[in-house]
């Protein structure tokens, strides 16, 4: 009997990776066979991601092939809104797969979806599964999508980190995890999109927005902003609810910002109170998902059902596969 087979790709940034690292991965994903798309570390002059051609041809070959039951995104970086005019939407439709990466795969994600109706799952990017200590729960989330768990709850992780693991493995800092907090109570069901806030803003007045009669929002972001993070996150924020789309938004689920740009709960609350549009709508920050680790994983097009409230929290995920 085959092992179902990984198929890594570049959507951005090369994977430009080690060996010692990528073993370590196969060690932790022994019951899969890995393998990478032939364009993976090459890279532009100009940019440090494989061209454009080379990432849509990659992408386009793990859809295509038989053998590949799993697409995983290399790594971050920028530039993977330029594959949504340029990939062949009906290759992805006929040949559905699971394809897993957040950042900025947010974009590539979402566009699938909308133009498909193909299930996309915002997880761990491939380098991602490559740190050692505090892991284990990014690989139990991910295990629950390869193996096609129709419903699982989010649970909060017991630890966090917010710091740059890849430069030293061995010296890290973990933070307890006060789980999610509750910004406004009640209880909503709808189809889940989004992502990283930066990269889902990039389909405003696309195409490529993603939409449906009910939905809930998860949204995140990383530290890039620094000291302004409230405020980029704020403006990004207004303009989202500011979308057609957003009348259809039932709750919200924002991913918890990293320890650095230091946002507290009274911030969020004053972010939040400041739009009267987030007012009357189930909304929770915090959940595990985004730049800190361990991150759960979730489909976007699948459902998601939320009953929040001071004393009780539940977040269940709700998937059918598409086959």
């Amino acid at each position: 009997m085959r092992k179902k087979e990984i198929r890594v790709v570049a959507s951005s940034g090369k994977l430009n990776m080690s060996e010692v690292d990528i073993a370590y991965i196969k060690a932790k994903l022994n019951e899969y066979t890995i393998t990478f798309g032939k364009n993976v570390n090459n890279s532009t002059n100009e940019y440090n991601c494989p061209s454009l051609k080379e990432r849509k041809d990659d992408l386009e070959e793990a859809f295509k092939d038989k053998n590949v039951d799993v697409i995983m995104i290399a790594r971050g970086g920028f530039f993977s809104n330029q594959l949504l005019d340029v990939i062949n939407y009906e290759t992805i439709k006929n040949n559905p797969k699971i394809i897993v990466g957040f950042s900025d795969a947010t974009s590539l994600l979402n566009a699938i979806y909308r133009q498909t109706g193909v299930k996309t799952y915002y997880g761990p990017n491939f380098s991602v599964l490559a740190m050692r200590k505090g892991n284990e729960y990014t690989y139990k989330y991910l295990r629950k999508i390869f193996e096609k768990e129709k419903k699982y709850n989010i649970e909060p992780s017991k630890y966090w980190s917010s710091d740059k693991w890849y430069k030293n493995q061995n010296s890290r800092k973990f933070i307890e995890n006060k789980g999610i907090e509750v910004i406004n109570s009640g209880e909503a069901e709808g189809v889940i999109i989004g992502g990283n806030l930066n990269s889902f803003s990039l389909l405003q007045g696309t195409k490529y927005m993603p939409n449906a009669d009910e939905i809930i929002l998860f949204l995140e972001e990383d530290n890039w902003a620094k000291e302004d993070y409230m405020f980029e996150f704020d403006r990004r924020l207004q303009s989202i609810t500011q979308q057609k789309f957003f009348k259809n938004v039932k709750g919200i689920v924002f991913g918890r910002a990293q320890e650095d740009v230091n946002m507290t709960l009274s911030k969020w609350k004053y972010l939040i109170d400041m739009n009267s549009r987030l007012r009357n709508i189930p909304i929770i920050i915090n959940a595990d998902f985004g730049h800190t680790m361990p991150i759960t994983t979730f489909p976007i097009g699948g459902k998601c059902l939320m009953k929040v409230s001071s004393r009780n929290n539940e977040i269940q995920i709700i998937n059918n596969y598409n086959e």
